[in-house]
């Protein structure tokens, strides 16, 4: 039986509470005013080899708007970066939602956010639980290159996961685990670490049903997404099934299937597999 582990990772998150004089970009906008002392803090993640990282805060305030709060690891040597938030998860990428101020030389940027880029109303608890994640760029004319990226609102991971071995099969001395994510909307981001991958290949990983008598295999469910061969390492989103059945982090806990490793899409040679099961009661 493969090794199971459910655990709680935990977070440690700092207020960053900031009392701004700054005003709306529209004179219709909300006026500065108190906050409520609610606030969640998202960590910025740089990305490729940027090694620009930040903190980024959604305060809610008295009038049931948000201060947004953007504090880059180091301020931009002048220079100005500009940051957004967008539609779906940092792996699906989305179309732009808010428009955030830009970060100057100081390195911070706060923004009175009161309705999204359509001028619908967004508060608080709209914001808090967005499908969204926010990247910086360069400037507002490079935003092909991503500096720095976190997901947000429902798309912010709880610190919920499974996770499963993952054995050699033929002898290819390819091991690693696969770990399932949860985040607060339900949804799961599956990451796979693999060693002794091939650096010159895209490997393949599917998600099988549990066997049965007409399918040796099971039902072939799901395809992650490729694996670096030279990493080892892949990210898929998971909400739903190649059937377009709904399928959350929720759903793990009754689940009975396996992970197939193959060699590429063309090649099904079998290099390592993970066995999906429910966790096993302890007997008193």
């Amino acid at each position: 039986m493969m090794k199971f582990t459910l655990y709680k990772l935990l977070f440690s998150v700092t207020a960053i509470l900031v009392i701004s004089t700054a005003c709306s970009d529209t004179s219709t906008g909300p006026e500065p005013g108190d906050l409520t002392g609610e606030y969640v803090s998202y960590e910025l993640d740089t990305k490729g080899d940027s090694g620009l990282t930040g903190t980024l805060t959604f305060a809610e305030r008295v009038d049931g708007f948000t201060e947004v709060t953007v504090e880059l690891s180091d301020g931009p040597d002048e220079e100005e970066y500009f940051v957004r938030i967008n539609s779906g998860t940092t792996l699906q990428g989305g179309d732009v939602l808010i428009e955030l101020e830009t970060v100057d030389e100081s390195g911070k940027s706060v923004l009175i956010v009161s309705a999204d880029s359509e001028g619908n109303t967004v508060s608080y608890n709209d914001l808090i639980s967005i499908n969204g994640h926010v990247n910086v760029y360069p400037s507002e004319d490079e935003t092909e290159t991503i500096l720095a990226q976190a997901d947000v609102g429902g798309n912010q991971l709880t610190g919920e996961a499974f996770i499963f071995d993952v054995e050699e099969e033929n002898e290819s001395a390819i091991t690693g685990s696969v770990e399932f994510l949860e985040r607060i909307n339900g949804n799961i981001l599956a990451v796979i670490e693999l060693s002794g991958t091939d650096p010159a290949q895209t490997h393949i990983a599917r998600l099988y049903s549990a066997e049965d008598e007409e399918n040796d295999n099971g039902e072939h469910l799901f395809t992650f997404s490729g694996i670096d061969g030279e990493t080892g390492i892949s990210h898929t989103d998971l909400f739903e099934l190649n059937d377009e059945t709904e399928f959350l982090f929720e759903d793990l806990e009754e689940f009975e299937g396996t992970i197939h490793i193959y060699f590429s899409e063309d090649d099904l040679n079998l290099l390592a597999s993970a066995t999906i099961e429910p966790e096993e009661e302890d007997d008193e």
